[in-house]
């Protein structure tokens, strides 16, 4: 019983290094449609507006939060060092 189990697991388990092996060897499927001339620097519009409103809203919650306790934490911003 258990050498047949052992023998499964591993024809299974050389299945899986194969299927594996074969998906790292032929990415084709993780190559992205090529543009070519200028449309390559212009972003399309349906990714840029959200990732426009996902910029703009870390930016505000940052300047709310992050930036302000950033600076106020270090007490060389707060009063100069006045060791020479």
């Amino acid at each position: 019983m258990k050498a047949k189990l052992k023998t499964k697991l591993a024809s299974a388990g050389a299945a899986v290094v194969a299927a594996a092996g074969l998906a790292c060897a032929f990415p084709t499927l993780a190559f992205a449609s090529e543009k070519e001339g200028i449309a390559v620097l212009i972003p399309d519009m349906n990714e840029f507006i959200p990732m426009l409103v996902a910029f703009i809203l870390i930016l505000i919650i940052l300047a709310k939060f992050g930036w302000r306790w950033s600076t106020t934490s270090s007490p060389s911003v707060r009063t100069p060092s006045r060791r020479l």
